[in-house]
């Protein structure tokens, strides 16, 4: 018999007090309610009821079962609205809005996004670039996405948090990885025990176009020589710096999949005293929240707790 079938029908004949009337509401037979909680008690291994010519009541023990049944018989009938939600978002098409950090970008859709799309036909995606959180807040343009991931420096989380106060937002951190530039192999910064920032200054930093305004990338050009853009293409940046003495400023883990790193011509340098950047996952909260938003937000929060990223 059904897990869940048990269970409520151990709600309906606490609520009754009598396993006669709880029959009749449930429209089964009295032997049929009967044996179905006695055969669950004995898959317990304790009485949930006593039984006397009065009615039923509950036991200690079934007090306290009484409590998990509701909570469970709760729970399941959320998940159920929310197969059903499922169900019926999977047979429409629908698209969501996100916004990705550039420099992160082409990581997420490749490791992430591509892969969210294969498994969910029928939702597409509208993908764009933000910078900053500074720009999102500054922003014109009063279209906002359903789901950001964005990047910060710790003295401009303030920024992320008004903007998702101002739009209803959750705002979650979604990982936080080491600080630092990524190298030629044979790069002469590789033979130093430290880098510094200072040690920059000898070095032009080759960054994405349109990324000039991301917070970090705007502290370590301050340091560079100066400031090599580059195509939107992260292969250019990384085929430049793997055959010069360029640095550039990719989060190692967005690159972690190119051959060059895989064959060891790049390397990341951790660098000292760089303010630490987190990555956050901004979406509606839970009462504004598509299921197909949903599913995408739950989705994109597990693959970096697999790859433990965070």
């Amino acid at each position: 018999m059904n897990c869940f079938k048990q269970l409520e029908y151990v709600l309906e004949v606490a609520k009754n007090q009598s396993i006669t009337k709880a029959a009749k509401k449930l429209y089964i037979t009295y032997p049929t309610l009967r044996d179905s909680i006695n055969s669950l008690e004995n898959e317990l291994g304790f009485s949930i009821f006593f039984r006397s010519n009065r009615g039923v009541t509950l036991t200690t023990s079934g007090k306290k079962f009484l409590d998990d049944v509701e909570r469970i018989l709760k729970i399941a009938s959320m998940w159920e609205s929310d197969l059903t939600e499922m169900q019926n978002t999977e047979d429409e098409y629908s698209t969501i809005h996100i916004s990705i950090s550039l420099s992160i970008a082409d990581y997420i859709f490749k490791q992430v996004l591509l892969k969210f799309v294969l498994q969910h036909p029928n939702i597409s995606l509208n993908l764009d670039y933000c910078s900053s959180p500074t720009m999102l807040s500054e922003a014109k343009d009063k279209t906002v996405p359903e789901i950001l991931i964005v990047g910060a420096v710790d003295d401009k989380i303030s920024d992320l948090l008004h903007y998702a106060e101002i739009h209803d937002y959750d705002i979650e951190t979604l990982m936080t990885p080491p600080a630092g530039v990524i190298v030629s192999s044979k790069h002469p910064l590789t033979k130093k025990v430290a880098v510094s920032l200072k040690d920059l200054k000898q070095y032009d930093i080759a960054v994405l176009n349109s990324s000039g305004e991301d917070d970090v990338m705007k502290l370590i050009s301050s340091y560079a020589r100066q400031i090599v853009f580059v195509t939107n293409n992260r292969n250019d940046i990384l085929e430049l710096v793997a055959n010069s003495d360029v640095v550039s400023w990719l989060p190692y883990f967005s690159v972690s999949d190119s051959p060059l790193v895989e064959d060891k011509q790049l390397v990341f340098l951790p660098i000292e005293a760089l303010p630490t950047t987190s990555y956050y996952i901004i979406y509606p909260c839970h009462n504004k929240l598509r299921t197909d938003v949903k599913h995408a937000v739950t989705y994109i929060k597990a693959f970096y707790q697999k790859e433990h990223l965070v």
